[in-house]
């Protein structure tokens, strides 16, 4: 991985160059070598970040765009063997730490872990570098480097990232020496957390209370790794997003980044990943959850999220396709403030279903099939309502199996959009349909018919990450938004849940924010873990620890309640708390 002269610096920033995630095989840079407007960027030997300038295409249309392209300037196509369409990934944000006994653990002579010889990186919306809680008792900084992926600052070059701009820790100190003295910090390092949520978990995780002001982490005394992300202004001006929105050609580099990090300086490392997106089929095989299976095999990674926040969004909806020919609807209320959406519908393999579309005025698309092909897209365009669909089809989509479809709506007319799924191919099939996560969307675009089974998102859905839900530590309830994974496929996807209502956190510019969302809970699992890693590898008690040695210590120190069975769908295997993890330890 590493930045390349011939890509001009802004294209990665600019809301008019798409950026997509490709595996390709051979020497991909030759073959779009010389195509206008088009530029490759490799993450390893097997991922790369592809560029193009934006065009007035369907957004399932871009592949047939630039494979038409490449094979128009270099005659040939035989480098990309899988190309990701756009899938949004949003924040999980929407006194926890007293709800896990940690004063147990920093109280004793014995055990006194906070986080030392621990590197939690942080991927995320970056940090306000100048608060004095991610300092040291001498006043320098706990951070080891930022990653500002919208930075680019040619004097401070790294050949180890495709973009951006990386500080070192002596960097900020320079920083943090030049505004006490009245200077201009970012002068030195020009990265800020505008957004605050990155600040917000960096301080849940390991703040130090210098203030006296009762905003601290558990692993107080981690030292940080933070990778700014680089928002999709492209995917933002498509959609009219007004949140901060991230695709997978960010979160795949910072990835690559943190694992060759680990491996070259022999630092246990916890990455806490708070982001969520509702595009997949939520059973731990999306590329992200495949690519973080190979991070999390190293020994002294984990990778930790939450839930995600789609509990009672009213966003997910299950069906059961009895036999062939039976069908089920799925009904969908359209706001009038959402203009453009997408809906994702997954058969379980190997069953196969087709569609037709019913607006609210009673027009159909009539049924729309595969017909046998592999891939299938039509465009429709209903006259009553003015609203333009673009239909596609992957049977089977190439890393599930399952067969997949898209239906990308603009224009939309608001009312109730039905949806009949009829069975072609199968028995007792269960059909699941999502749309985006709801910071994407009005609250009032739901199912009518919801499910909250099936609403964590990913990448809380693998079984390779620490996953947390978040609860109510004031009456040991789970939080409504607090994703739930499936009643057939739950084990191992949520793993514990923290508690995550009205937690303080240290804002940017020195504010004390009140925050809730499930990368609350994600910010304490990862805490825990830094623990963990201190106690395992710093203190050698356990050298190889783990991503699995890990959930097998948190497991069998939570709480459970009464009356409840574990592991479940909610709770994953129960609350989390340190007394009774090291109790167990010990």
């Amino acid at each position: 991985m590493k930045k390349s002269d011939d890509i001009p610096e802004f294209v990665y920033t600019s809301g008019d160059y798409n950026k997509y995630l490709i595996q390709y095989e051979g020497d991909i840079e030759s073959e779009i070598k010389g195509v206008p407007d088009l530029y490759v960027s490799k993450i390893n030997d097997k991922y790369a970040i592809l560029t193009v300038k934006n065009t007035e295409i369907g957004i399932s249309n871009e592949f047939k765009y630039i494979k038409n392209l490449i094979i128009r300037n270099n005659g040939n196509f035989d480098s990309i063997s899988f190309f990701k369409i756009l899938d949004p990934y949003t924040l999980q944000e929407i006194t926890p730490l007293v709800a896990t006994d940690f004063e147990y653990i920093q109280g004793s002579d014995s055990i006194n872990l906070k986080g030392e010889g621990v590197i939690v990186s942080i991927i995320d919306t970056g940090i306000d570098y100048l608060n004095n809680t991610f300092m040291d008792e001498t006043g320098k900084t706990r951070i080891e480097f930022i990653w500002d992926q919208g930075v680019n600052t040619k004097e401070n070059e790294n050949n180890n990232i495709p973009y951006g701009t990386i500080y070192t820790s002596d960097d900020i100190n320079r920083a943090i020496n030049a505004y006490r003295s009245g200077d201009n910090p970012y002068d030195i390092v020009p990265s800020r957390d505008e957004v605050g949520h990155g600040t917000h978990m960096a301080s849940l995780v390991g703040g130090m209370d210098y203030n006296a002001n009762q905003i601290y982490g558990i692993a107080s005394k981690c030292r940080y790794g933070i990778i700014k992300l680089n928002e999709d202004t492209a995917l933002k001006k498509k959609f009219d997003i007004k949140v901060p929105v991230y695709n997978l050609t960010t979160i795949f580099p910072s990835l690559e980044y943190l694992k060759d990090y680990v491996l070259t300086n022999s630092k246990p490392m916890v990455i806490l990943l708070p982001i969520e997106s509702n595009f997949g089929n939520h059973r731990g095989n999306s590329i992200l959850d495949k690519y973080i299976k190979t991070i999390s095999s190293n020994v002294g990674i984990v990778i930790v999220t939450g839930t995600g926040n789609e509990g009672d969004a009213g966003g997910h909806s299950l069906s059961v396709i009895e036999n062939v020919g039976d069908s089920e609807v799925i009904e969908l209320n359209i706001a009038e403030e959402d203009k453009n959406i997408i809906l994702d519908i997954w058969a379980n393999v190997p069953d196969i279903v087709n569609v037709n579309i019913i607006s609210p005025s009673g027009e159909e698309s009539g049924v729309l099939s595969t017909s046998g092909s592999i891939e299938f897209a039509e465009e429709l365009s209903f006259v009553l309502e003015e609203t333009h669909i673009l239909y596609t089809e992957f049977v089977p989509e190439v890393f599930t199996g399952d067969q997949m479809i898209r239906i990308a709506m603009n224009n939309i007319k608001p009312g109730i959009w039905k949806f009949r799924t009829t069975l072609e191919k199968g028995k007792n099939s269960t059909i699941n349909a999502w749309i985006p996560q709801r910071v994407l969307i009005n609250s009032k675009t739901r199912f009518l018919n919801s499910d909250i089974y099936g609403t964590i998102t990913i990448p809380g859905d693998s079984t390779e990450t620490i996953t947390a839900a978040g609860y109510d530590q004031d009456n040991f309830n789970l939080l409504g938004y607090s994703g739930v994974a499936f009643r057939d496929d739950f084990i191992d996807r949520i793993d514990i849940a923290a508690g995550s209502k009205n937690a303080m956190a240290m804002g940017v510019n020195n504010k004390i924010n009140i925050i809730n969302g499930t990368s609350v809970a994600a910010a304490i699992a990862a805490s825990t873990c830094a623990l963990l890693m201190e106690w395992g590898i710093v203190r050698k008690n356990y050298p190889y620890m783990s991503t699995q040695s890990i959930k097998t210590f948190i497991a069998r120190g939570t709480q459970k309640r009464k009356g409840d069975i574990y592991p479940n769908a909610q709770w994953g295997y129960g609350i989390l708390n340190l007394y009774d993890i090291f109790s167990n330890i010990n």
